[in-house]
C-alpha cells in the first residue's frame, strides 16, 4: 500500500501476470531475476515458441525455461557465451531492451529523441537506443536526476514498465 507501483501490481496480478510471495507479501523494491524478467515480459505479451533455447545454465524442466526459450527464439534476449545467467539480476538498461525487442516484434517501431540523465555515459552502447526510445515515449524513465543503467530494475519497477508498455501498445485502453 502506498507504494508508486501500487495501481501497476494490482493490475498485473489481477491478470495473472505477476505475483507475490506465500506470505502475501510482494516487496516492490526487491530486485527481479533475468528469468523473472522473461516470465514476466512472456505472459504479459502474450510471446511464446515451440522451439528451446541452448543455454548452458537454462536446465531442461526448469520453471523459466519456456518463457527464456520463447524470448529467445522470438530475437528478444541472447546470451552471453552460450549462459543465460537466468538467476542474476536484470539491469534497468537489459530490461529497456528487452522491452524495445517486444514493441519490434508487435510491429512497433518507438520513435526516439536523445534523452539526457545525469548518468547518460553509463548507458551501455547497445542500449543507448532501447533507453531513448522508451523514455522518448515515456514508457520508462529516471528519476529527474539519472536512469541508474546499471541498476538492477525492481519489482515495482518491473510492474510499471510492463503497464506503461500494455498501455502504449492499446493505445492507453489497458485496463
Amino acid at each position: 500500500k502506498g507504494h508508486f507501483a501500487e495501481q501497476s501490481i494490482q493490475l498485473l496480478a489481477s491478470k495473472g501476470i505477476i505475483s507475490g510471495y506465500p506470505d502475501g507479501s510482494f516487496a516492490p523494491q526487491g530486485k527481479v531475476t533475468r528469468a523473472e524478467f522473461c516470465k514476466i515480459a512472456a505472459v504479459a505479451f502474450g510471446i511464446t515458441s515451440d522451439k528451446k533455447a541452448v543455454f548452458e545454465d537454462v536446465a531442461d524442466g526448469v520453471w523459466y525455461e519456456n518463457y527464456v526459450s520463447a524470448l529467445a527464439a522470438n530475437g528478444i534476449i541472447n546470451g552471453y557465451n552460450n549462459r543465460f545467467m537466468p538467476d542474476s539480476p536484470i539491469t534497468r538498461e537489459d530490461a529497456a531492451v528487452i522491452m524495445q525487442r517486444i514493441f519490434a516484434l508487435k510491429n512497433i517501431n518507438l520513435t526516439q529523441t536523445e534523452k539526457t540523465f545525469a548518468d547518460s555515459d553509463d548507458i551501455s552502447d547497445y542500449a543507448k537506443l532501447s533507453v531513448n526510445a522508451l523514455a522518448t515515449a515515456g514508457i520508462m524513465n529516471g528519476d529527474g536526476k539519472g536512469f541508474y543503467p546499471q541498476n538492477a530494475i525492481s519489482r515495482g519497477e518491473t510492474a510499471v514498465l510492463v503497464c506503461n508498455s500494455q498501455n502504449f501498445l492499446t493505445g492507453g485502453n489497458e485496463k
